[in-house]
């Protein structure tokens, strides 16, 4: 049974790229082989504190390097900037995106 809580946390996901896992402890999560996650900044393959660092310094420095800047745009915008950094920090703290 699924939630109203995991329902608007759904809402909040793109279907196209997330599932939910209820193997690794009730989560959402990629679906293997997808190249887009949102927020993955670092493209590691999970969205932590990580990815906020590497979003700031890119940010404050220019400097791409490492970063994927699809996954980075959080804000779904279509350009990375500080907003980004908002969505971002906003997602790790609260497990869901604002829409």
């Amino acid at each position: 049974v699924i939630t109203a809580a995991q329902v608007s946390q759904a809402n909040a996901k793109n279907w196209d790229v997330y599932h939910w896992s209820w193997a690794e402890g009730e989560g959402w999560e990629p679906y293997a082989g997808s190249s887009f996650l949102r927020g993955d900044v670092n493209g590691d393959g999970h969205v932590d504190i990580n990815d906020v660092t590497a979003l700031i310094n890119y940010v404050l420095t220019g400097n791409a390097t490492g970063v994927n800047m699809t996954n980075a745009n959080c804000d779904l915008q279509g350009n990375v900037d500080i907003n980004d950094v908002t969505a971002l920090i906003n997602f790790v703290l609260k497990g869901t995106w604002e829409k």
